[in-house]
């Protein structure tokens, strides 16, 4: 073994010194070969192939001679070509690809929810300005950001609810009067007037019945006023009892939908007067300023947040961004509900 490596030392050293100084050597090739076979079949008898020495550093042949080795075979091709094969511009998708992208509806969009044939309405998700400077509980004024959802379109009926309770998902367990009516709930007459007498605790049931919920105070301001900061759900003309159920010119309820300019900028009606309307938020005197994201209000309280004022009250109470309050567990002869679906 060390008459090998004495052999390959004196060639490696022979050829590096040629190639350092610029000389030609003529090697005696033949002479040199066959020192090389002789000591080869020295130490390897009947013609056997030299074995691996474990310590002997076996140099690999030029890089153009040298075939790949696996390890480059399966290395992972450039991130730069994974993204354009993955990020295909819309324009070069296949159609049941294009056809497979969710689309947001149109604002205002209509639908009509199966279990209680109530319309509802598409109000687009983004930002806009709640509160006002005007009035007091409604500050800070800030910019906040709500999901897309669907609002009912009129504030739940008598009619409807009676569907509920039939059905064993509601309860009705407040007074069957209104302010000027002996028999209200169960009477056929007033099946298109709001529902009310429920606490929050019912009013949600309902909502959750039908598949959505109470509305929050946001998704209820921003269904009553839109993005452009209105004072009244029609804009911000001062009320007359033409535009609205309120200031006791009534006296009592109304038939939902019944003063066609009392509509707010996604087409919800009544959302001004008739009768006020249960919202999911606890109530607190003032707004949460880092509370932008889709906000829900304190996370406890005593009160629950009523929107819209009533039939009872001034034009004050009846503006969109105004807001009050109600002990969740009592019935109010004035209070009603309307729902938000996804």
């Amino acid at each position: 073994m060390k008459k090998i490596r004495f052999i390959f030392s004196a060639i490696i050293v022979l050829l590096v010194v040629s190639a350092c100084i610029n000389v030609t050597i003529e090697a005696p090739t033949d002479e040199i070969n066959q020192a090389i076979n002789d000591v080869v079949e020295e130490i390897s008898p009947n013609n056997e192939a030299p074995k691996n020495d474990e310590n002997l550093t076996v140099i690999p042949e030029s890089p153009a001679e040298n075939p790949v080795q696996s390890s480059e075979v399966s290395q992972d091709p450039p991130a730069e070509i994974i993204s354009q094969a993955t990020n295909v511009p819309s324009s070069e998708q296949p159609e049941e690809a294009k056809s497979e992208e969710k689309r947001e509806p149109a604002s205002g969009s209509k639908g009509v929810r199966e279990r209680d044939g109530m319309e509802i309405l598409y109000v687009p998700g983004g930002s806009f300005e709640m509160g006002t400077t005007e009035l007091t509980y409604t500050k800070p004024v800030r910019t906040v950001d709500v999901d897309g959802f669907y609002i009912d379109k009129y504030e739940v009926t008598n009619g409807q609810y009676r569907k509920c309770v039939s059905e064993g998902a509601c309860q009705f367990g407040g007074d069957n009067t209104s302010n000027t009516r002996e028999h209200y709930y169960d009477n056929p007459v007033y099946t298109n007037h709001p529902v009310i007498n429920l606490n929050w605790y019912e009013a949600r049931d309902y909502c959750q019945w039908v598949g959505g919920d109470l509305p929050t105070e946001a998704q209820w301001e921003k269904a009553a006023r839109g993005t452009d900061g209105r004072r009244y759900p029609w804009g911000d003309f001062e009320p007359n009892k033409t535009k609205a159920n309120y200031n006791k010119f009534e006296g009592d309820t109304m038939p939902v939908g019944s003063y066609s300019q009392n509509v707010s900028p996604y087409g919800a009606m009544d959302m001004a007067g008739n009768v006020w309307e249960w919202t999911m938020d606890w109530y607190a005197d003032s707004y949460r300023p880092d509370d932008t994201d889709n906000p829900t209000g304190p996370t406890a309280g005593q009160f629950r947040t009523i929107r819209g004022g009533c039939w009872y009250y001034e034009a004050t109470f009846i503006r969109s961004a105004h807001r009050s309050k109600q002990n969740p567990l009592y019935r109010y002869y004035n209070v009603g509900f309307r729902c938000v679906t996804p």
